[in-house]
């Protein structure tokens, strides 16, 4: 009877994994897994808090950005529609709506910037964040703040027209 009384039936305080048994991980009145206890101990927590400060240096020291998830002006792992790219920053619409697109993995609903630098010789670069055209993020060269409904991400010309793009720079908020 007493081995009975003394098995605690209970969750992990992070996970809320189930957990049962005599002599669970306990720090204070909360239960914790094995990878949660040592997780959360203060020790750990030094050294985690640590770490971090040291790359957040390194970083800012570098320049180095992780939250960056595309800095491109090359279109040869574009996909492209009624256009053809004639180098690295030029693309050329080959009839009115010619477009070139790339899926950038993008979290639907988290926020993002972009930034575009383009120059149109005639008409005008439209950008959206849709495969179907209703959701324009902005026109020519722009700077945004966006919701992703996609990870998909589309240049259309407006006119059959020879236009450029220096700059197409994502970033996670």
């Amino acid at each position: 009877m007493r081995q009975i009384l003394e098995k605690i039936s209970t969750e992990c305080a992070e996970c809320g994994t189930p957990l049962n048994g005599a002599n669970l991980r306990r720090r204070g009145d909360k239960y914790y897994c094995a990878a949660d206890y040592d997780r959360t101990s203060p020790e750990e927590k030094a050294i985690n808090r640590e770490m971090k400060k040291e790359s957040e240096f390194w970083q800012e020291l570098l320049g180095t950005d992780t939250k960056q998830l595309t800095l491109n002006h090359n279109f040869d792992d574009w996909t492209t529609t009624n256009a053809t790219v004639s180098s690295d920053k030029v693309w050329v619409g080959t009839t009115t709506g010619g477009k070139i697109s790339k899926d950038l993995d993008l979290e639907f609903g988290s926020w993002y910037t972009i930034k575009v630098v383009a120059s149109p010789s005639a008409g005008s670069i439209v950008c959206y964040n849709s495969t179907d055209g209703t959701k324009q993020l902005g026109t020519n060269s722009f700077e945004d703040r966006f919701i992703a409904l996609t990870g998909y991400i589309e240049f259309r010309n407006t006119t059959i027209a020879t236009n450029t793009i220096s700059l197409i720079e994502v970033r996670k908020l």
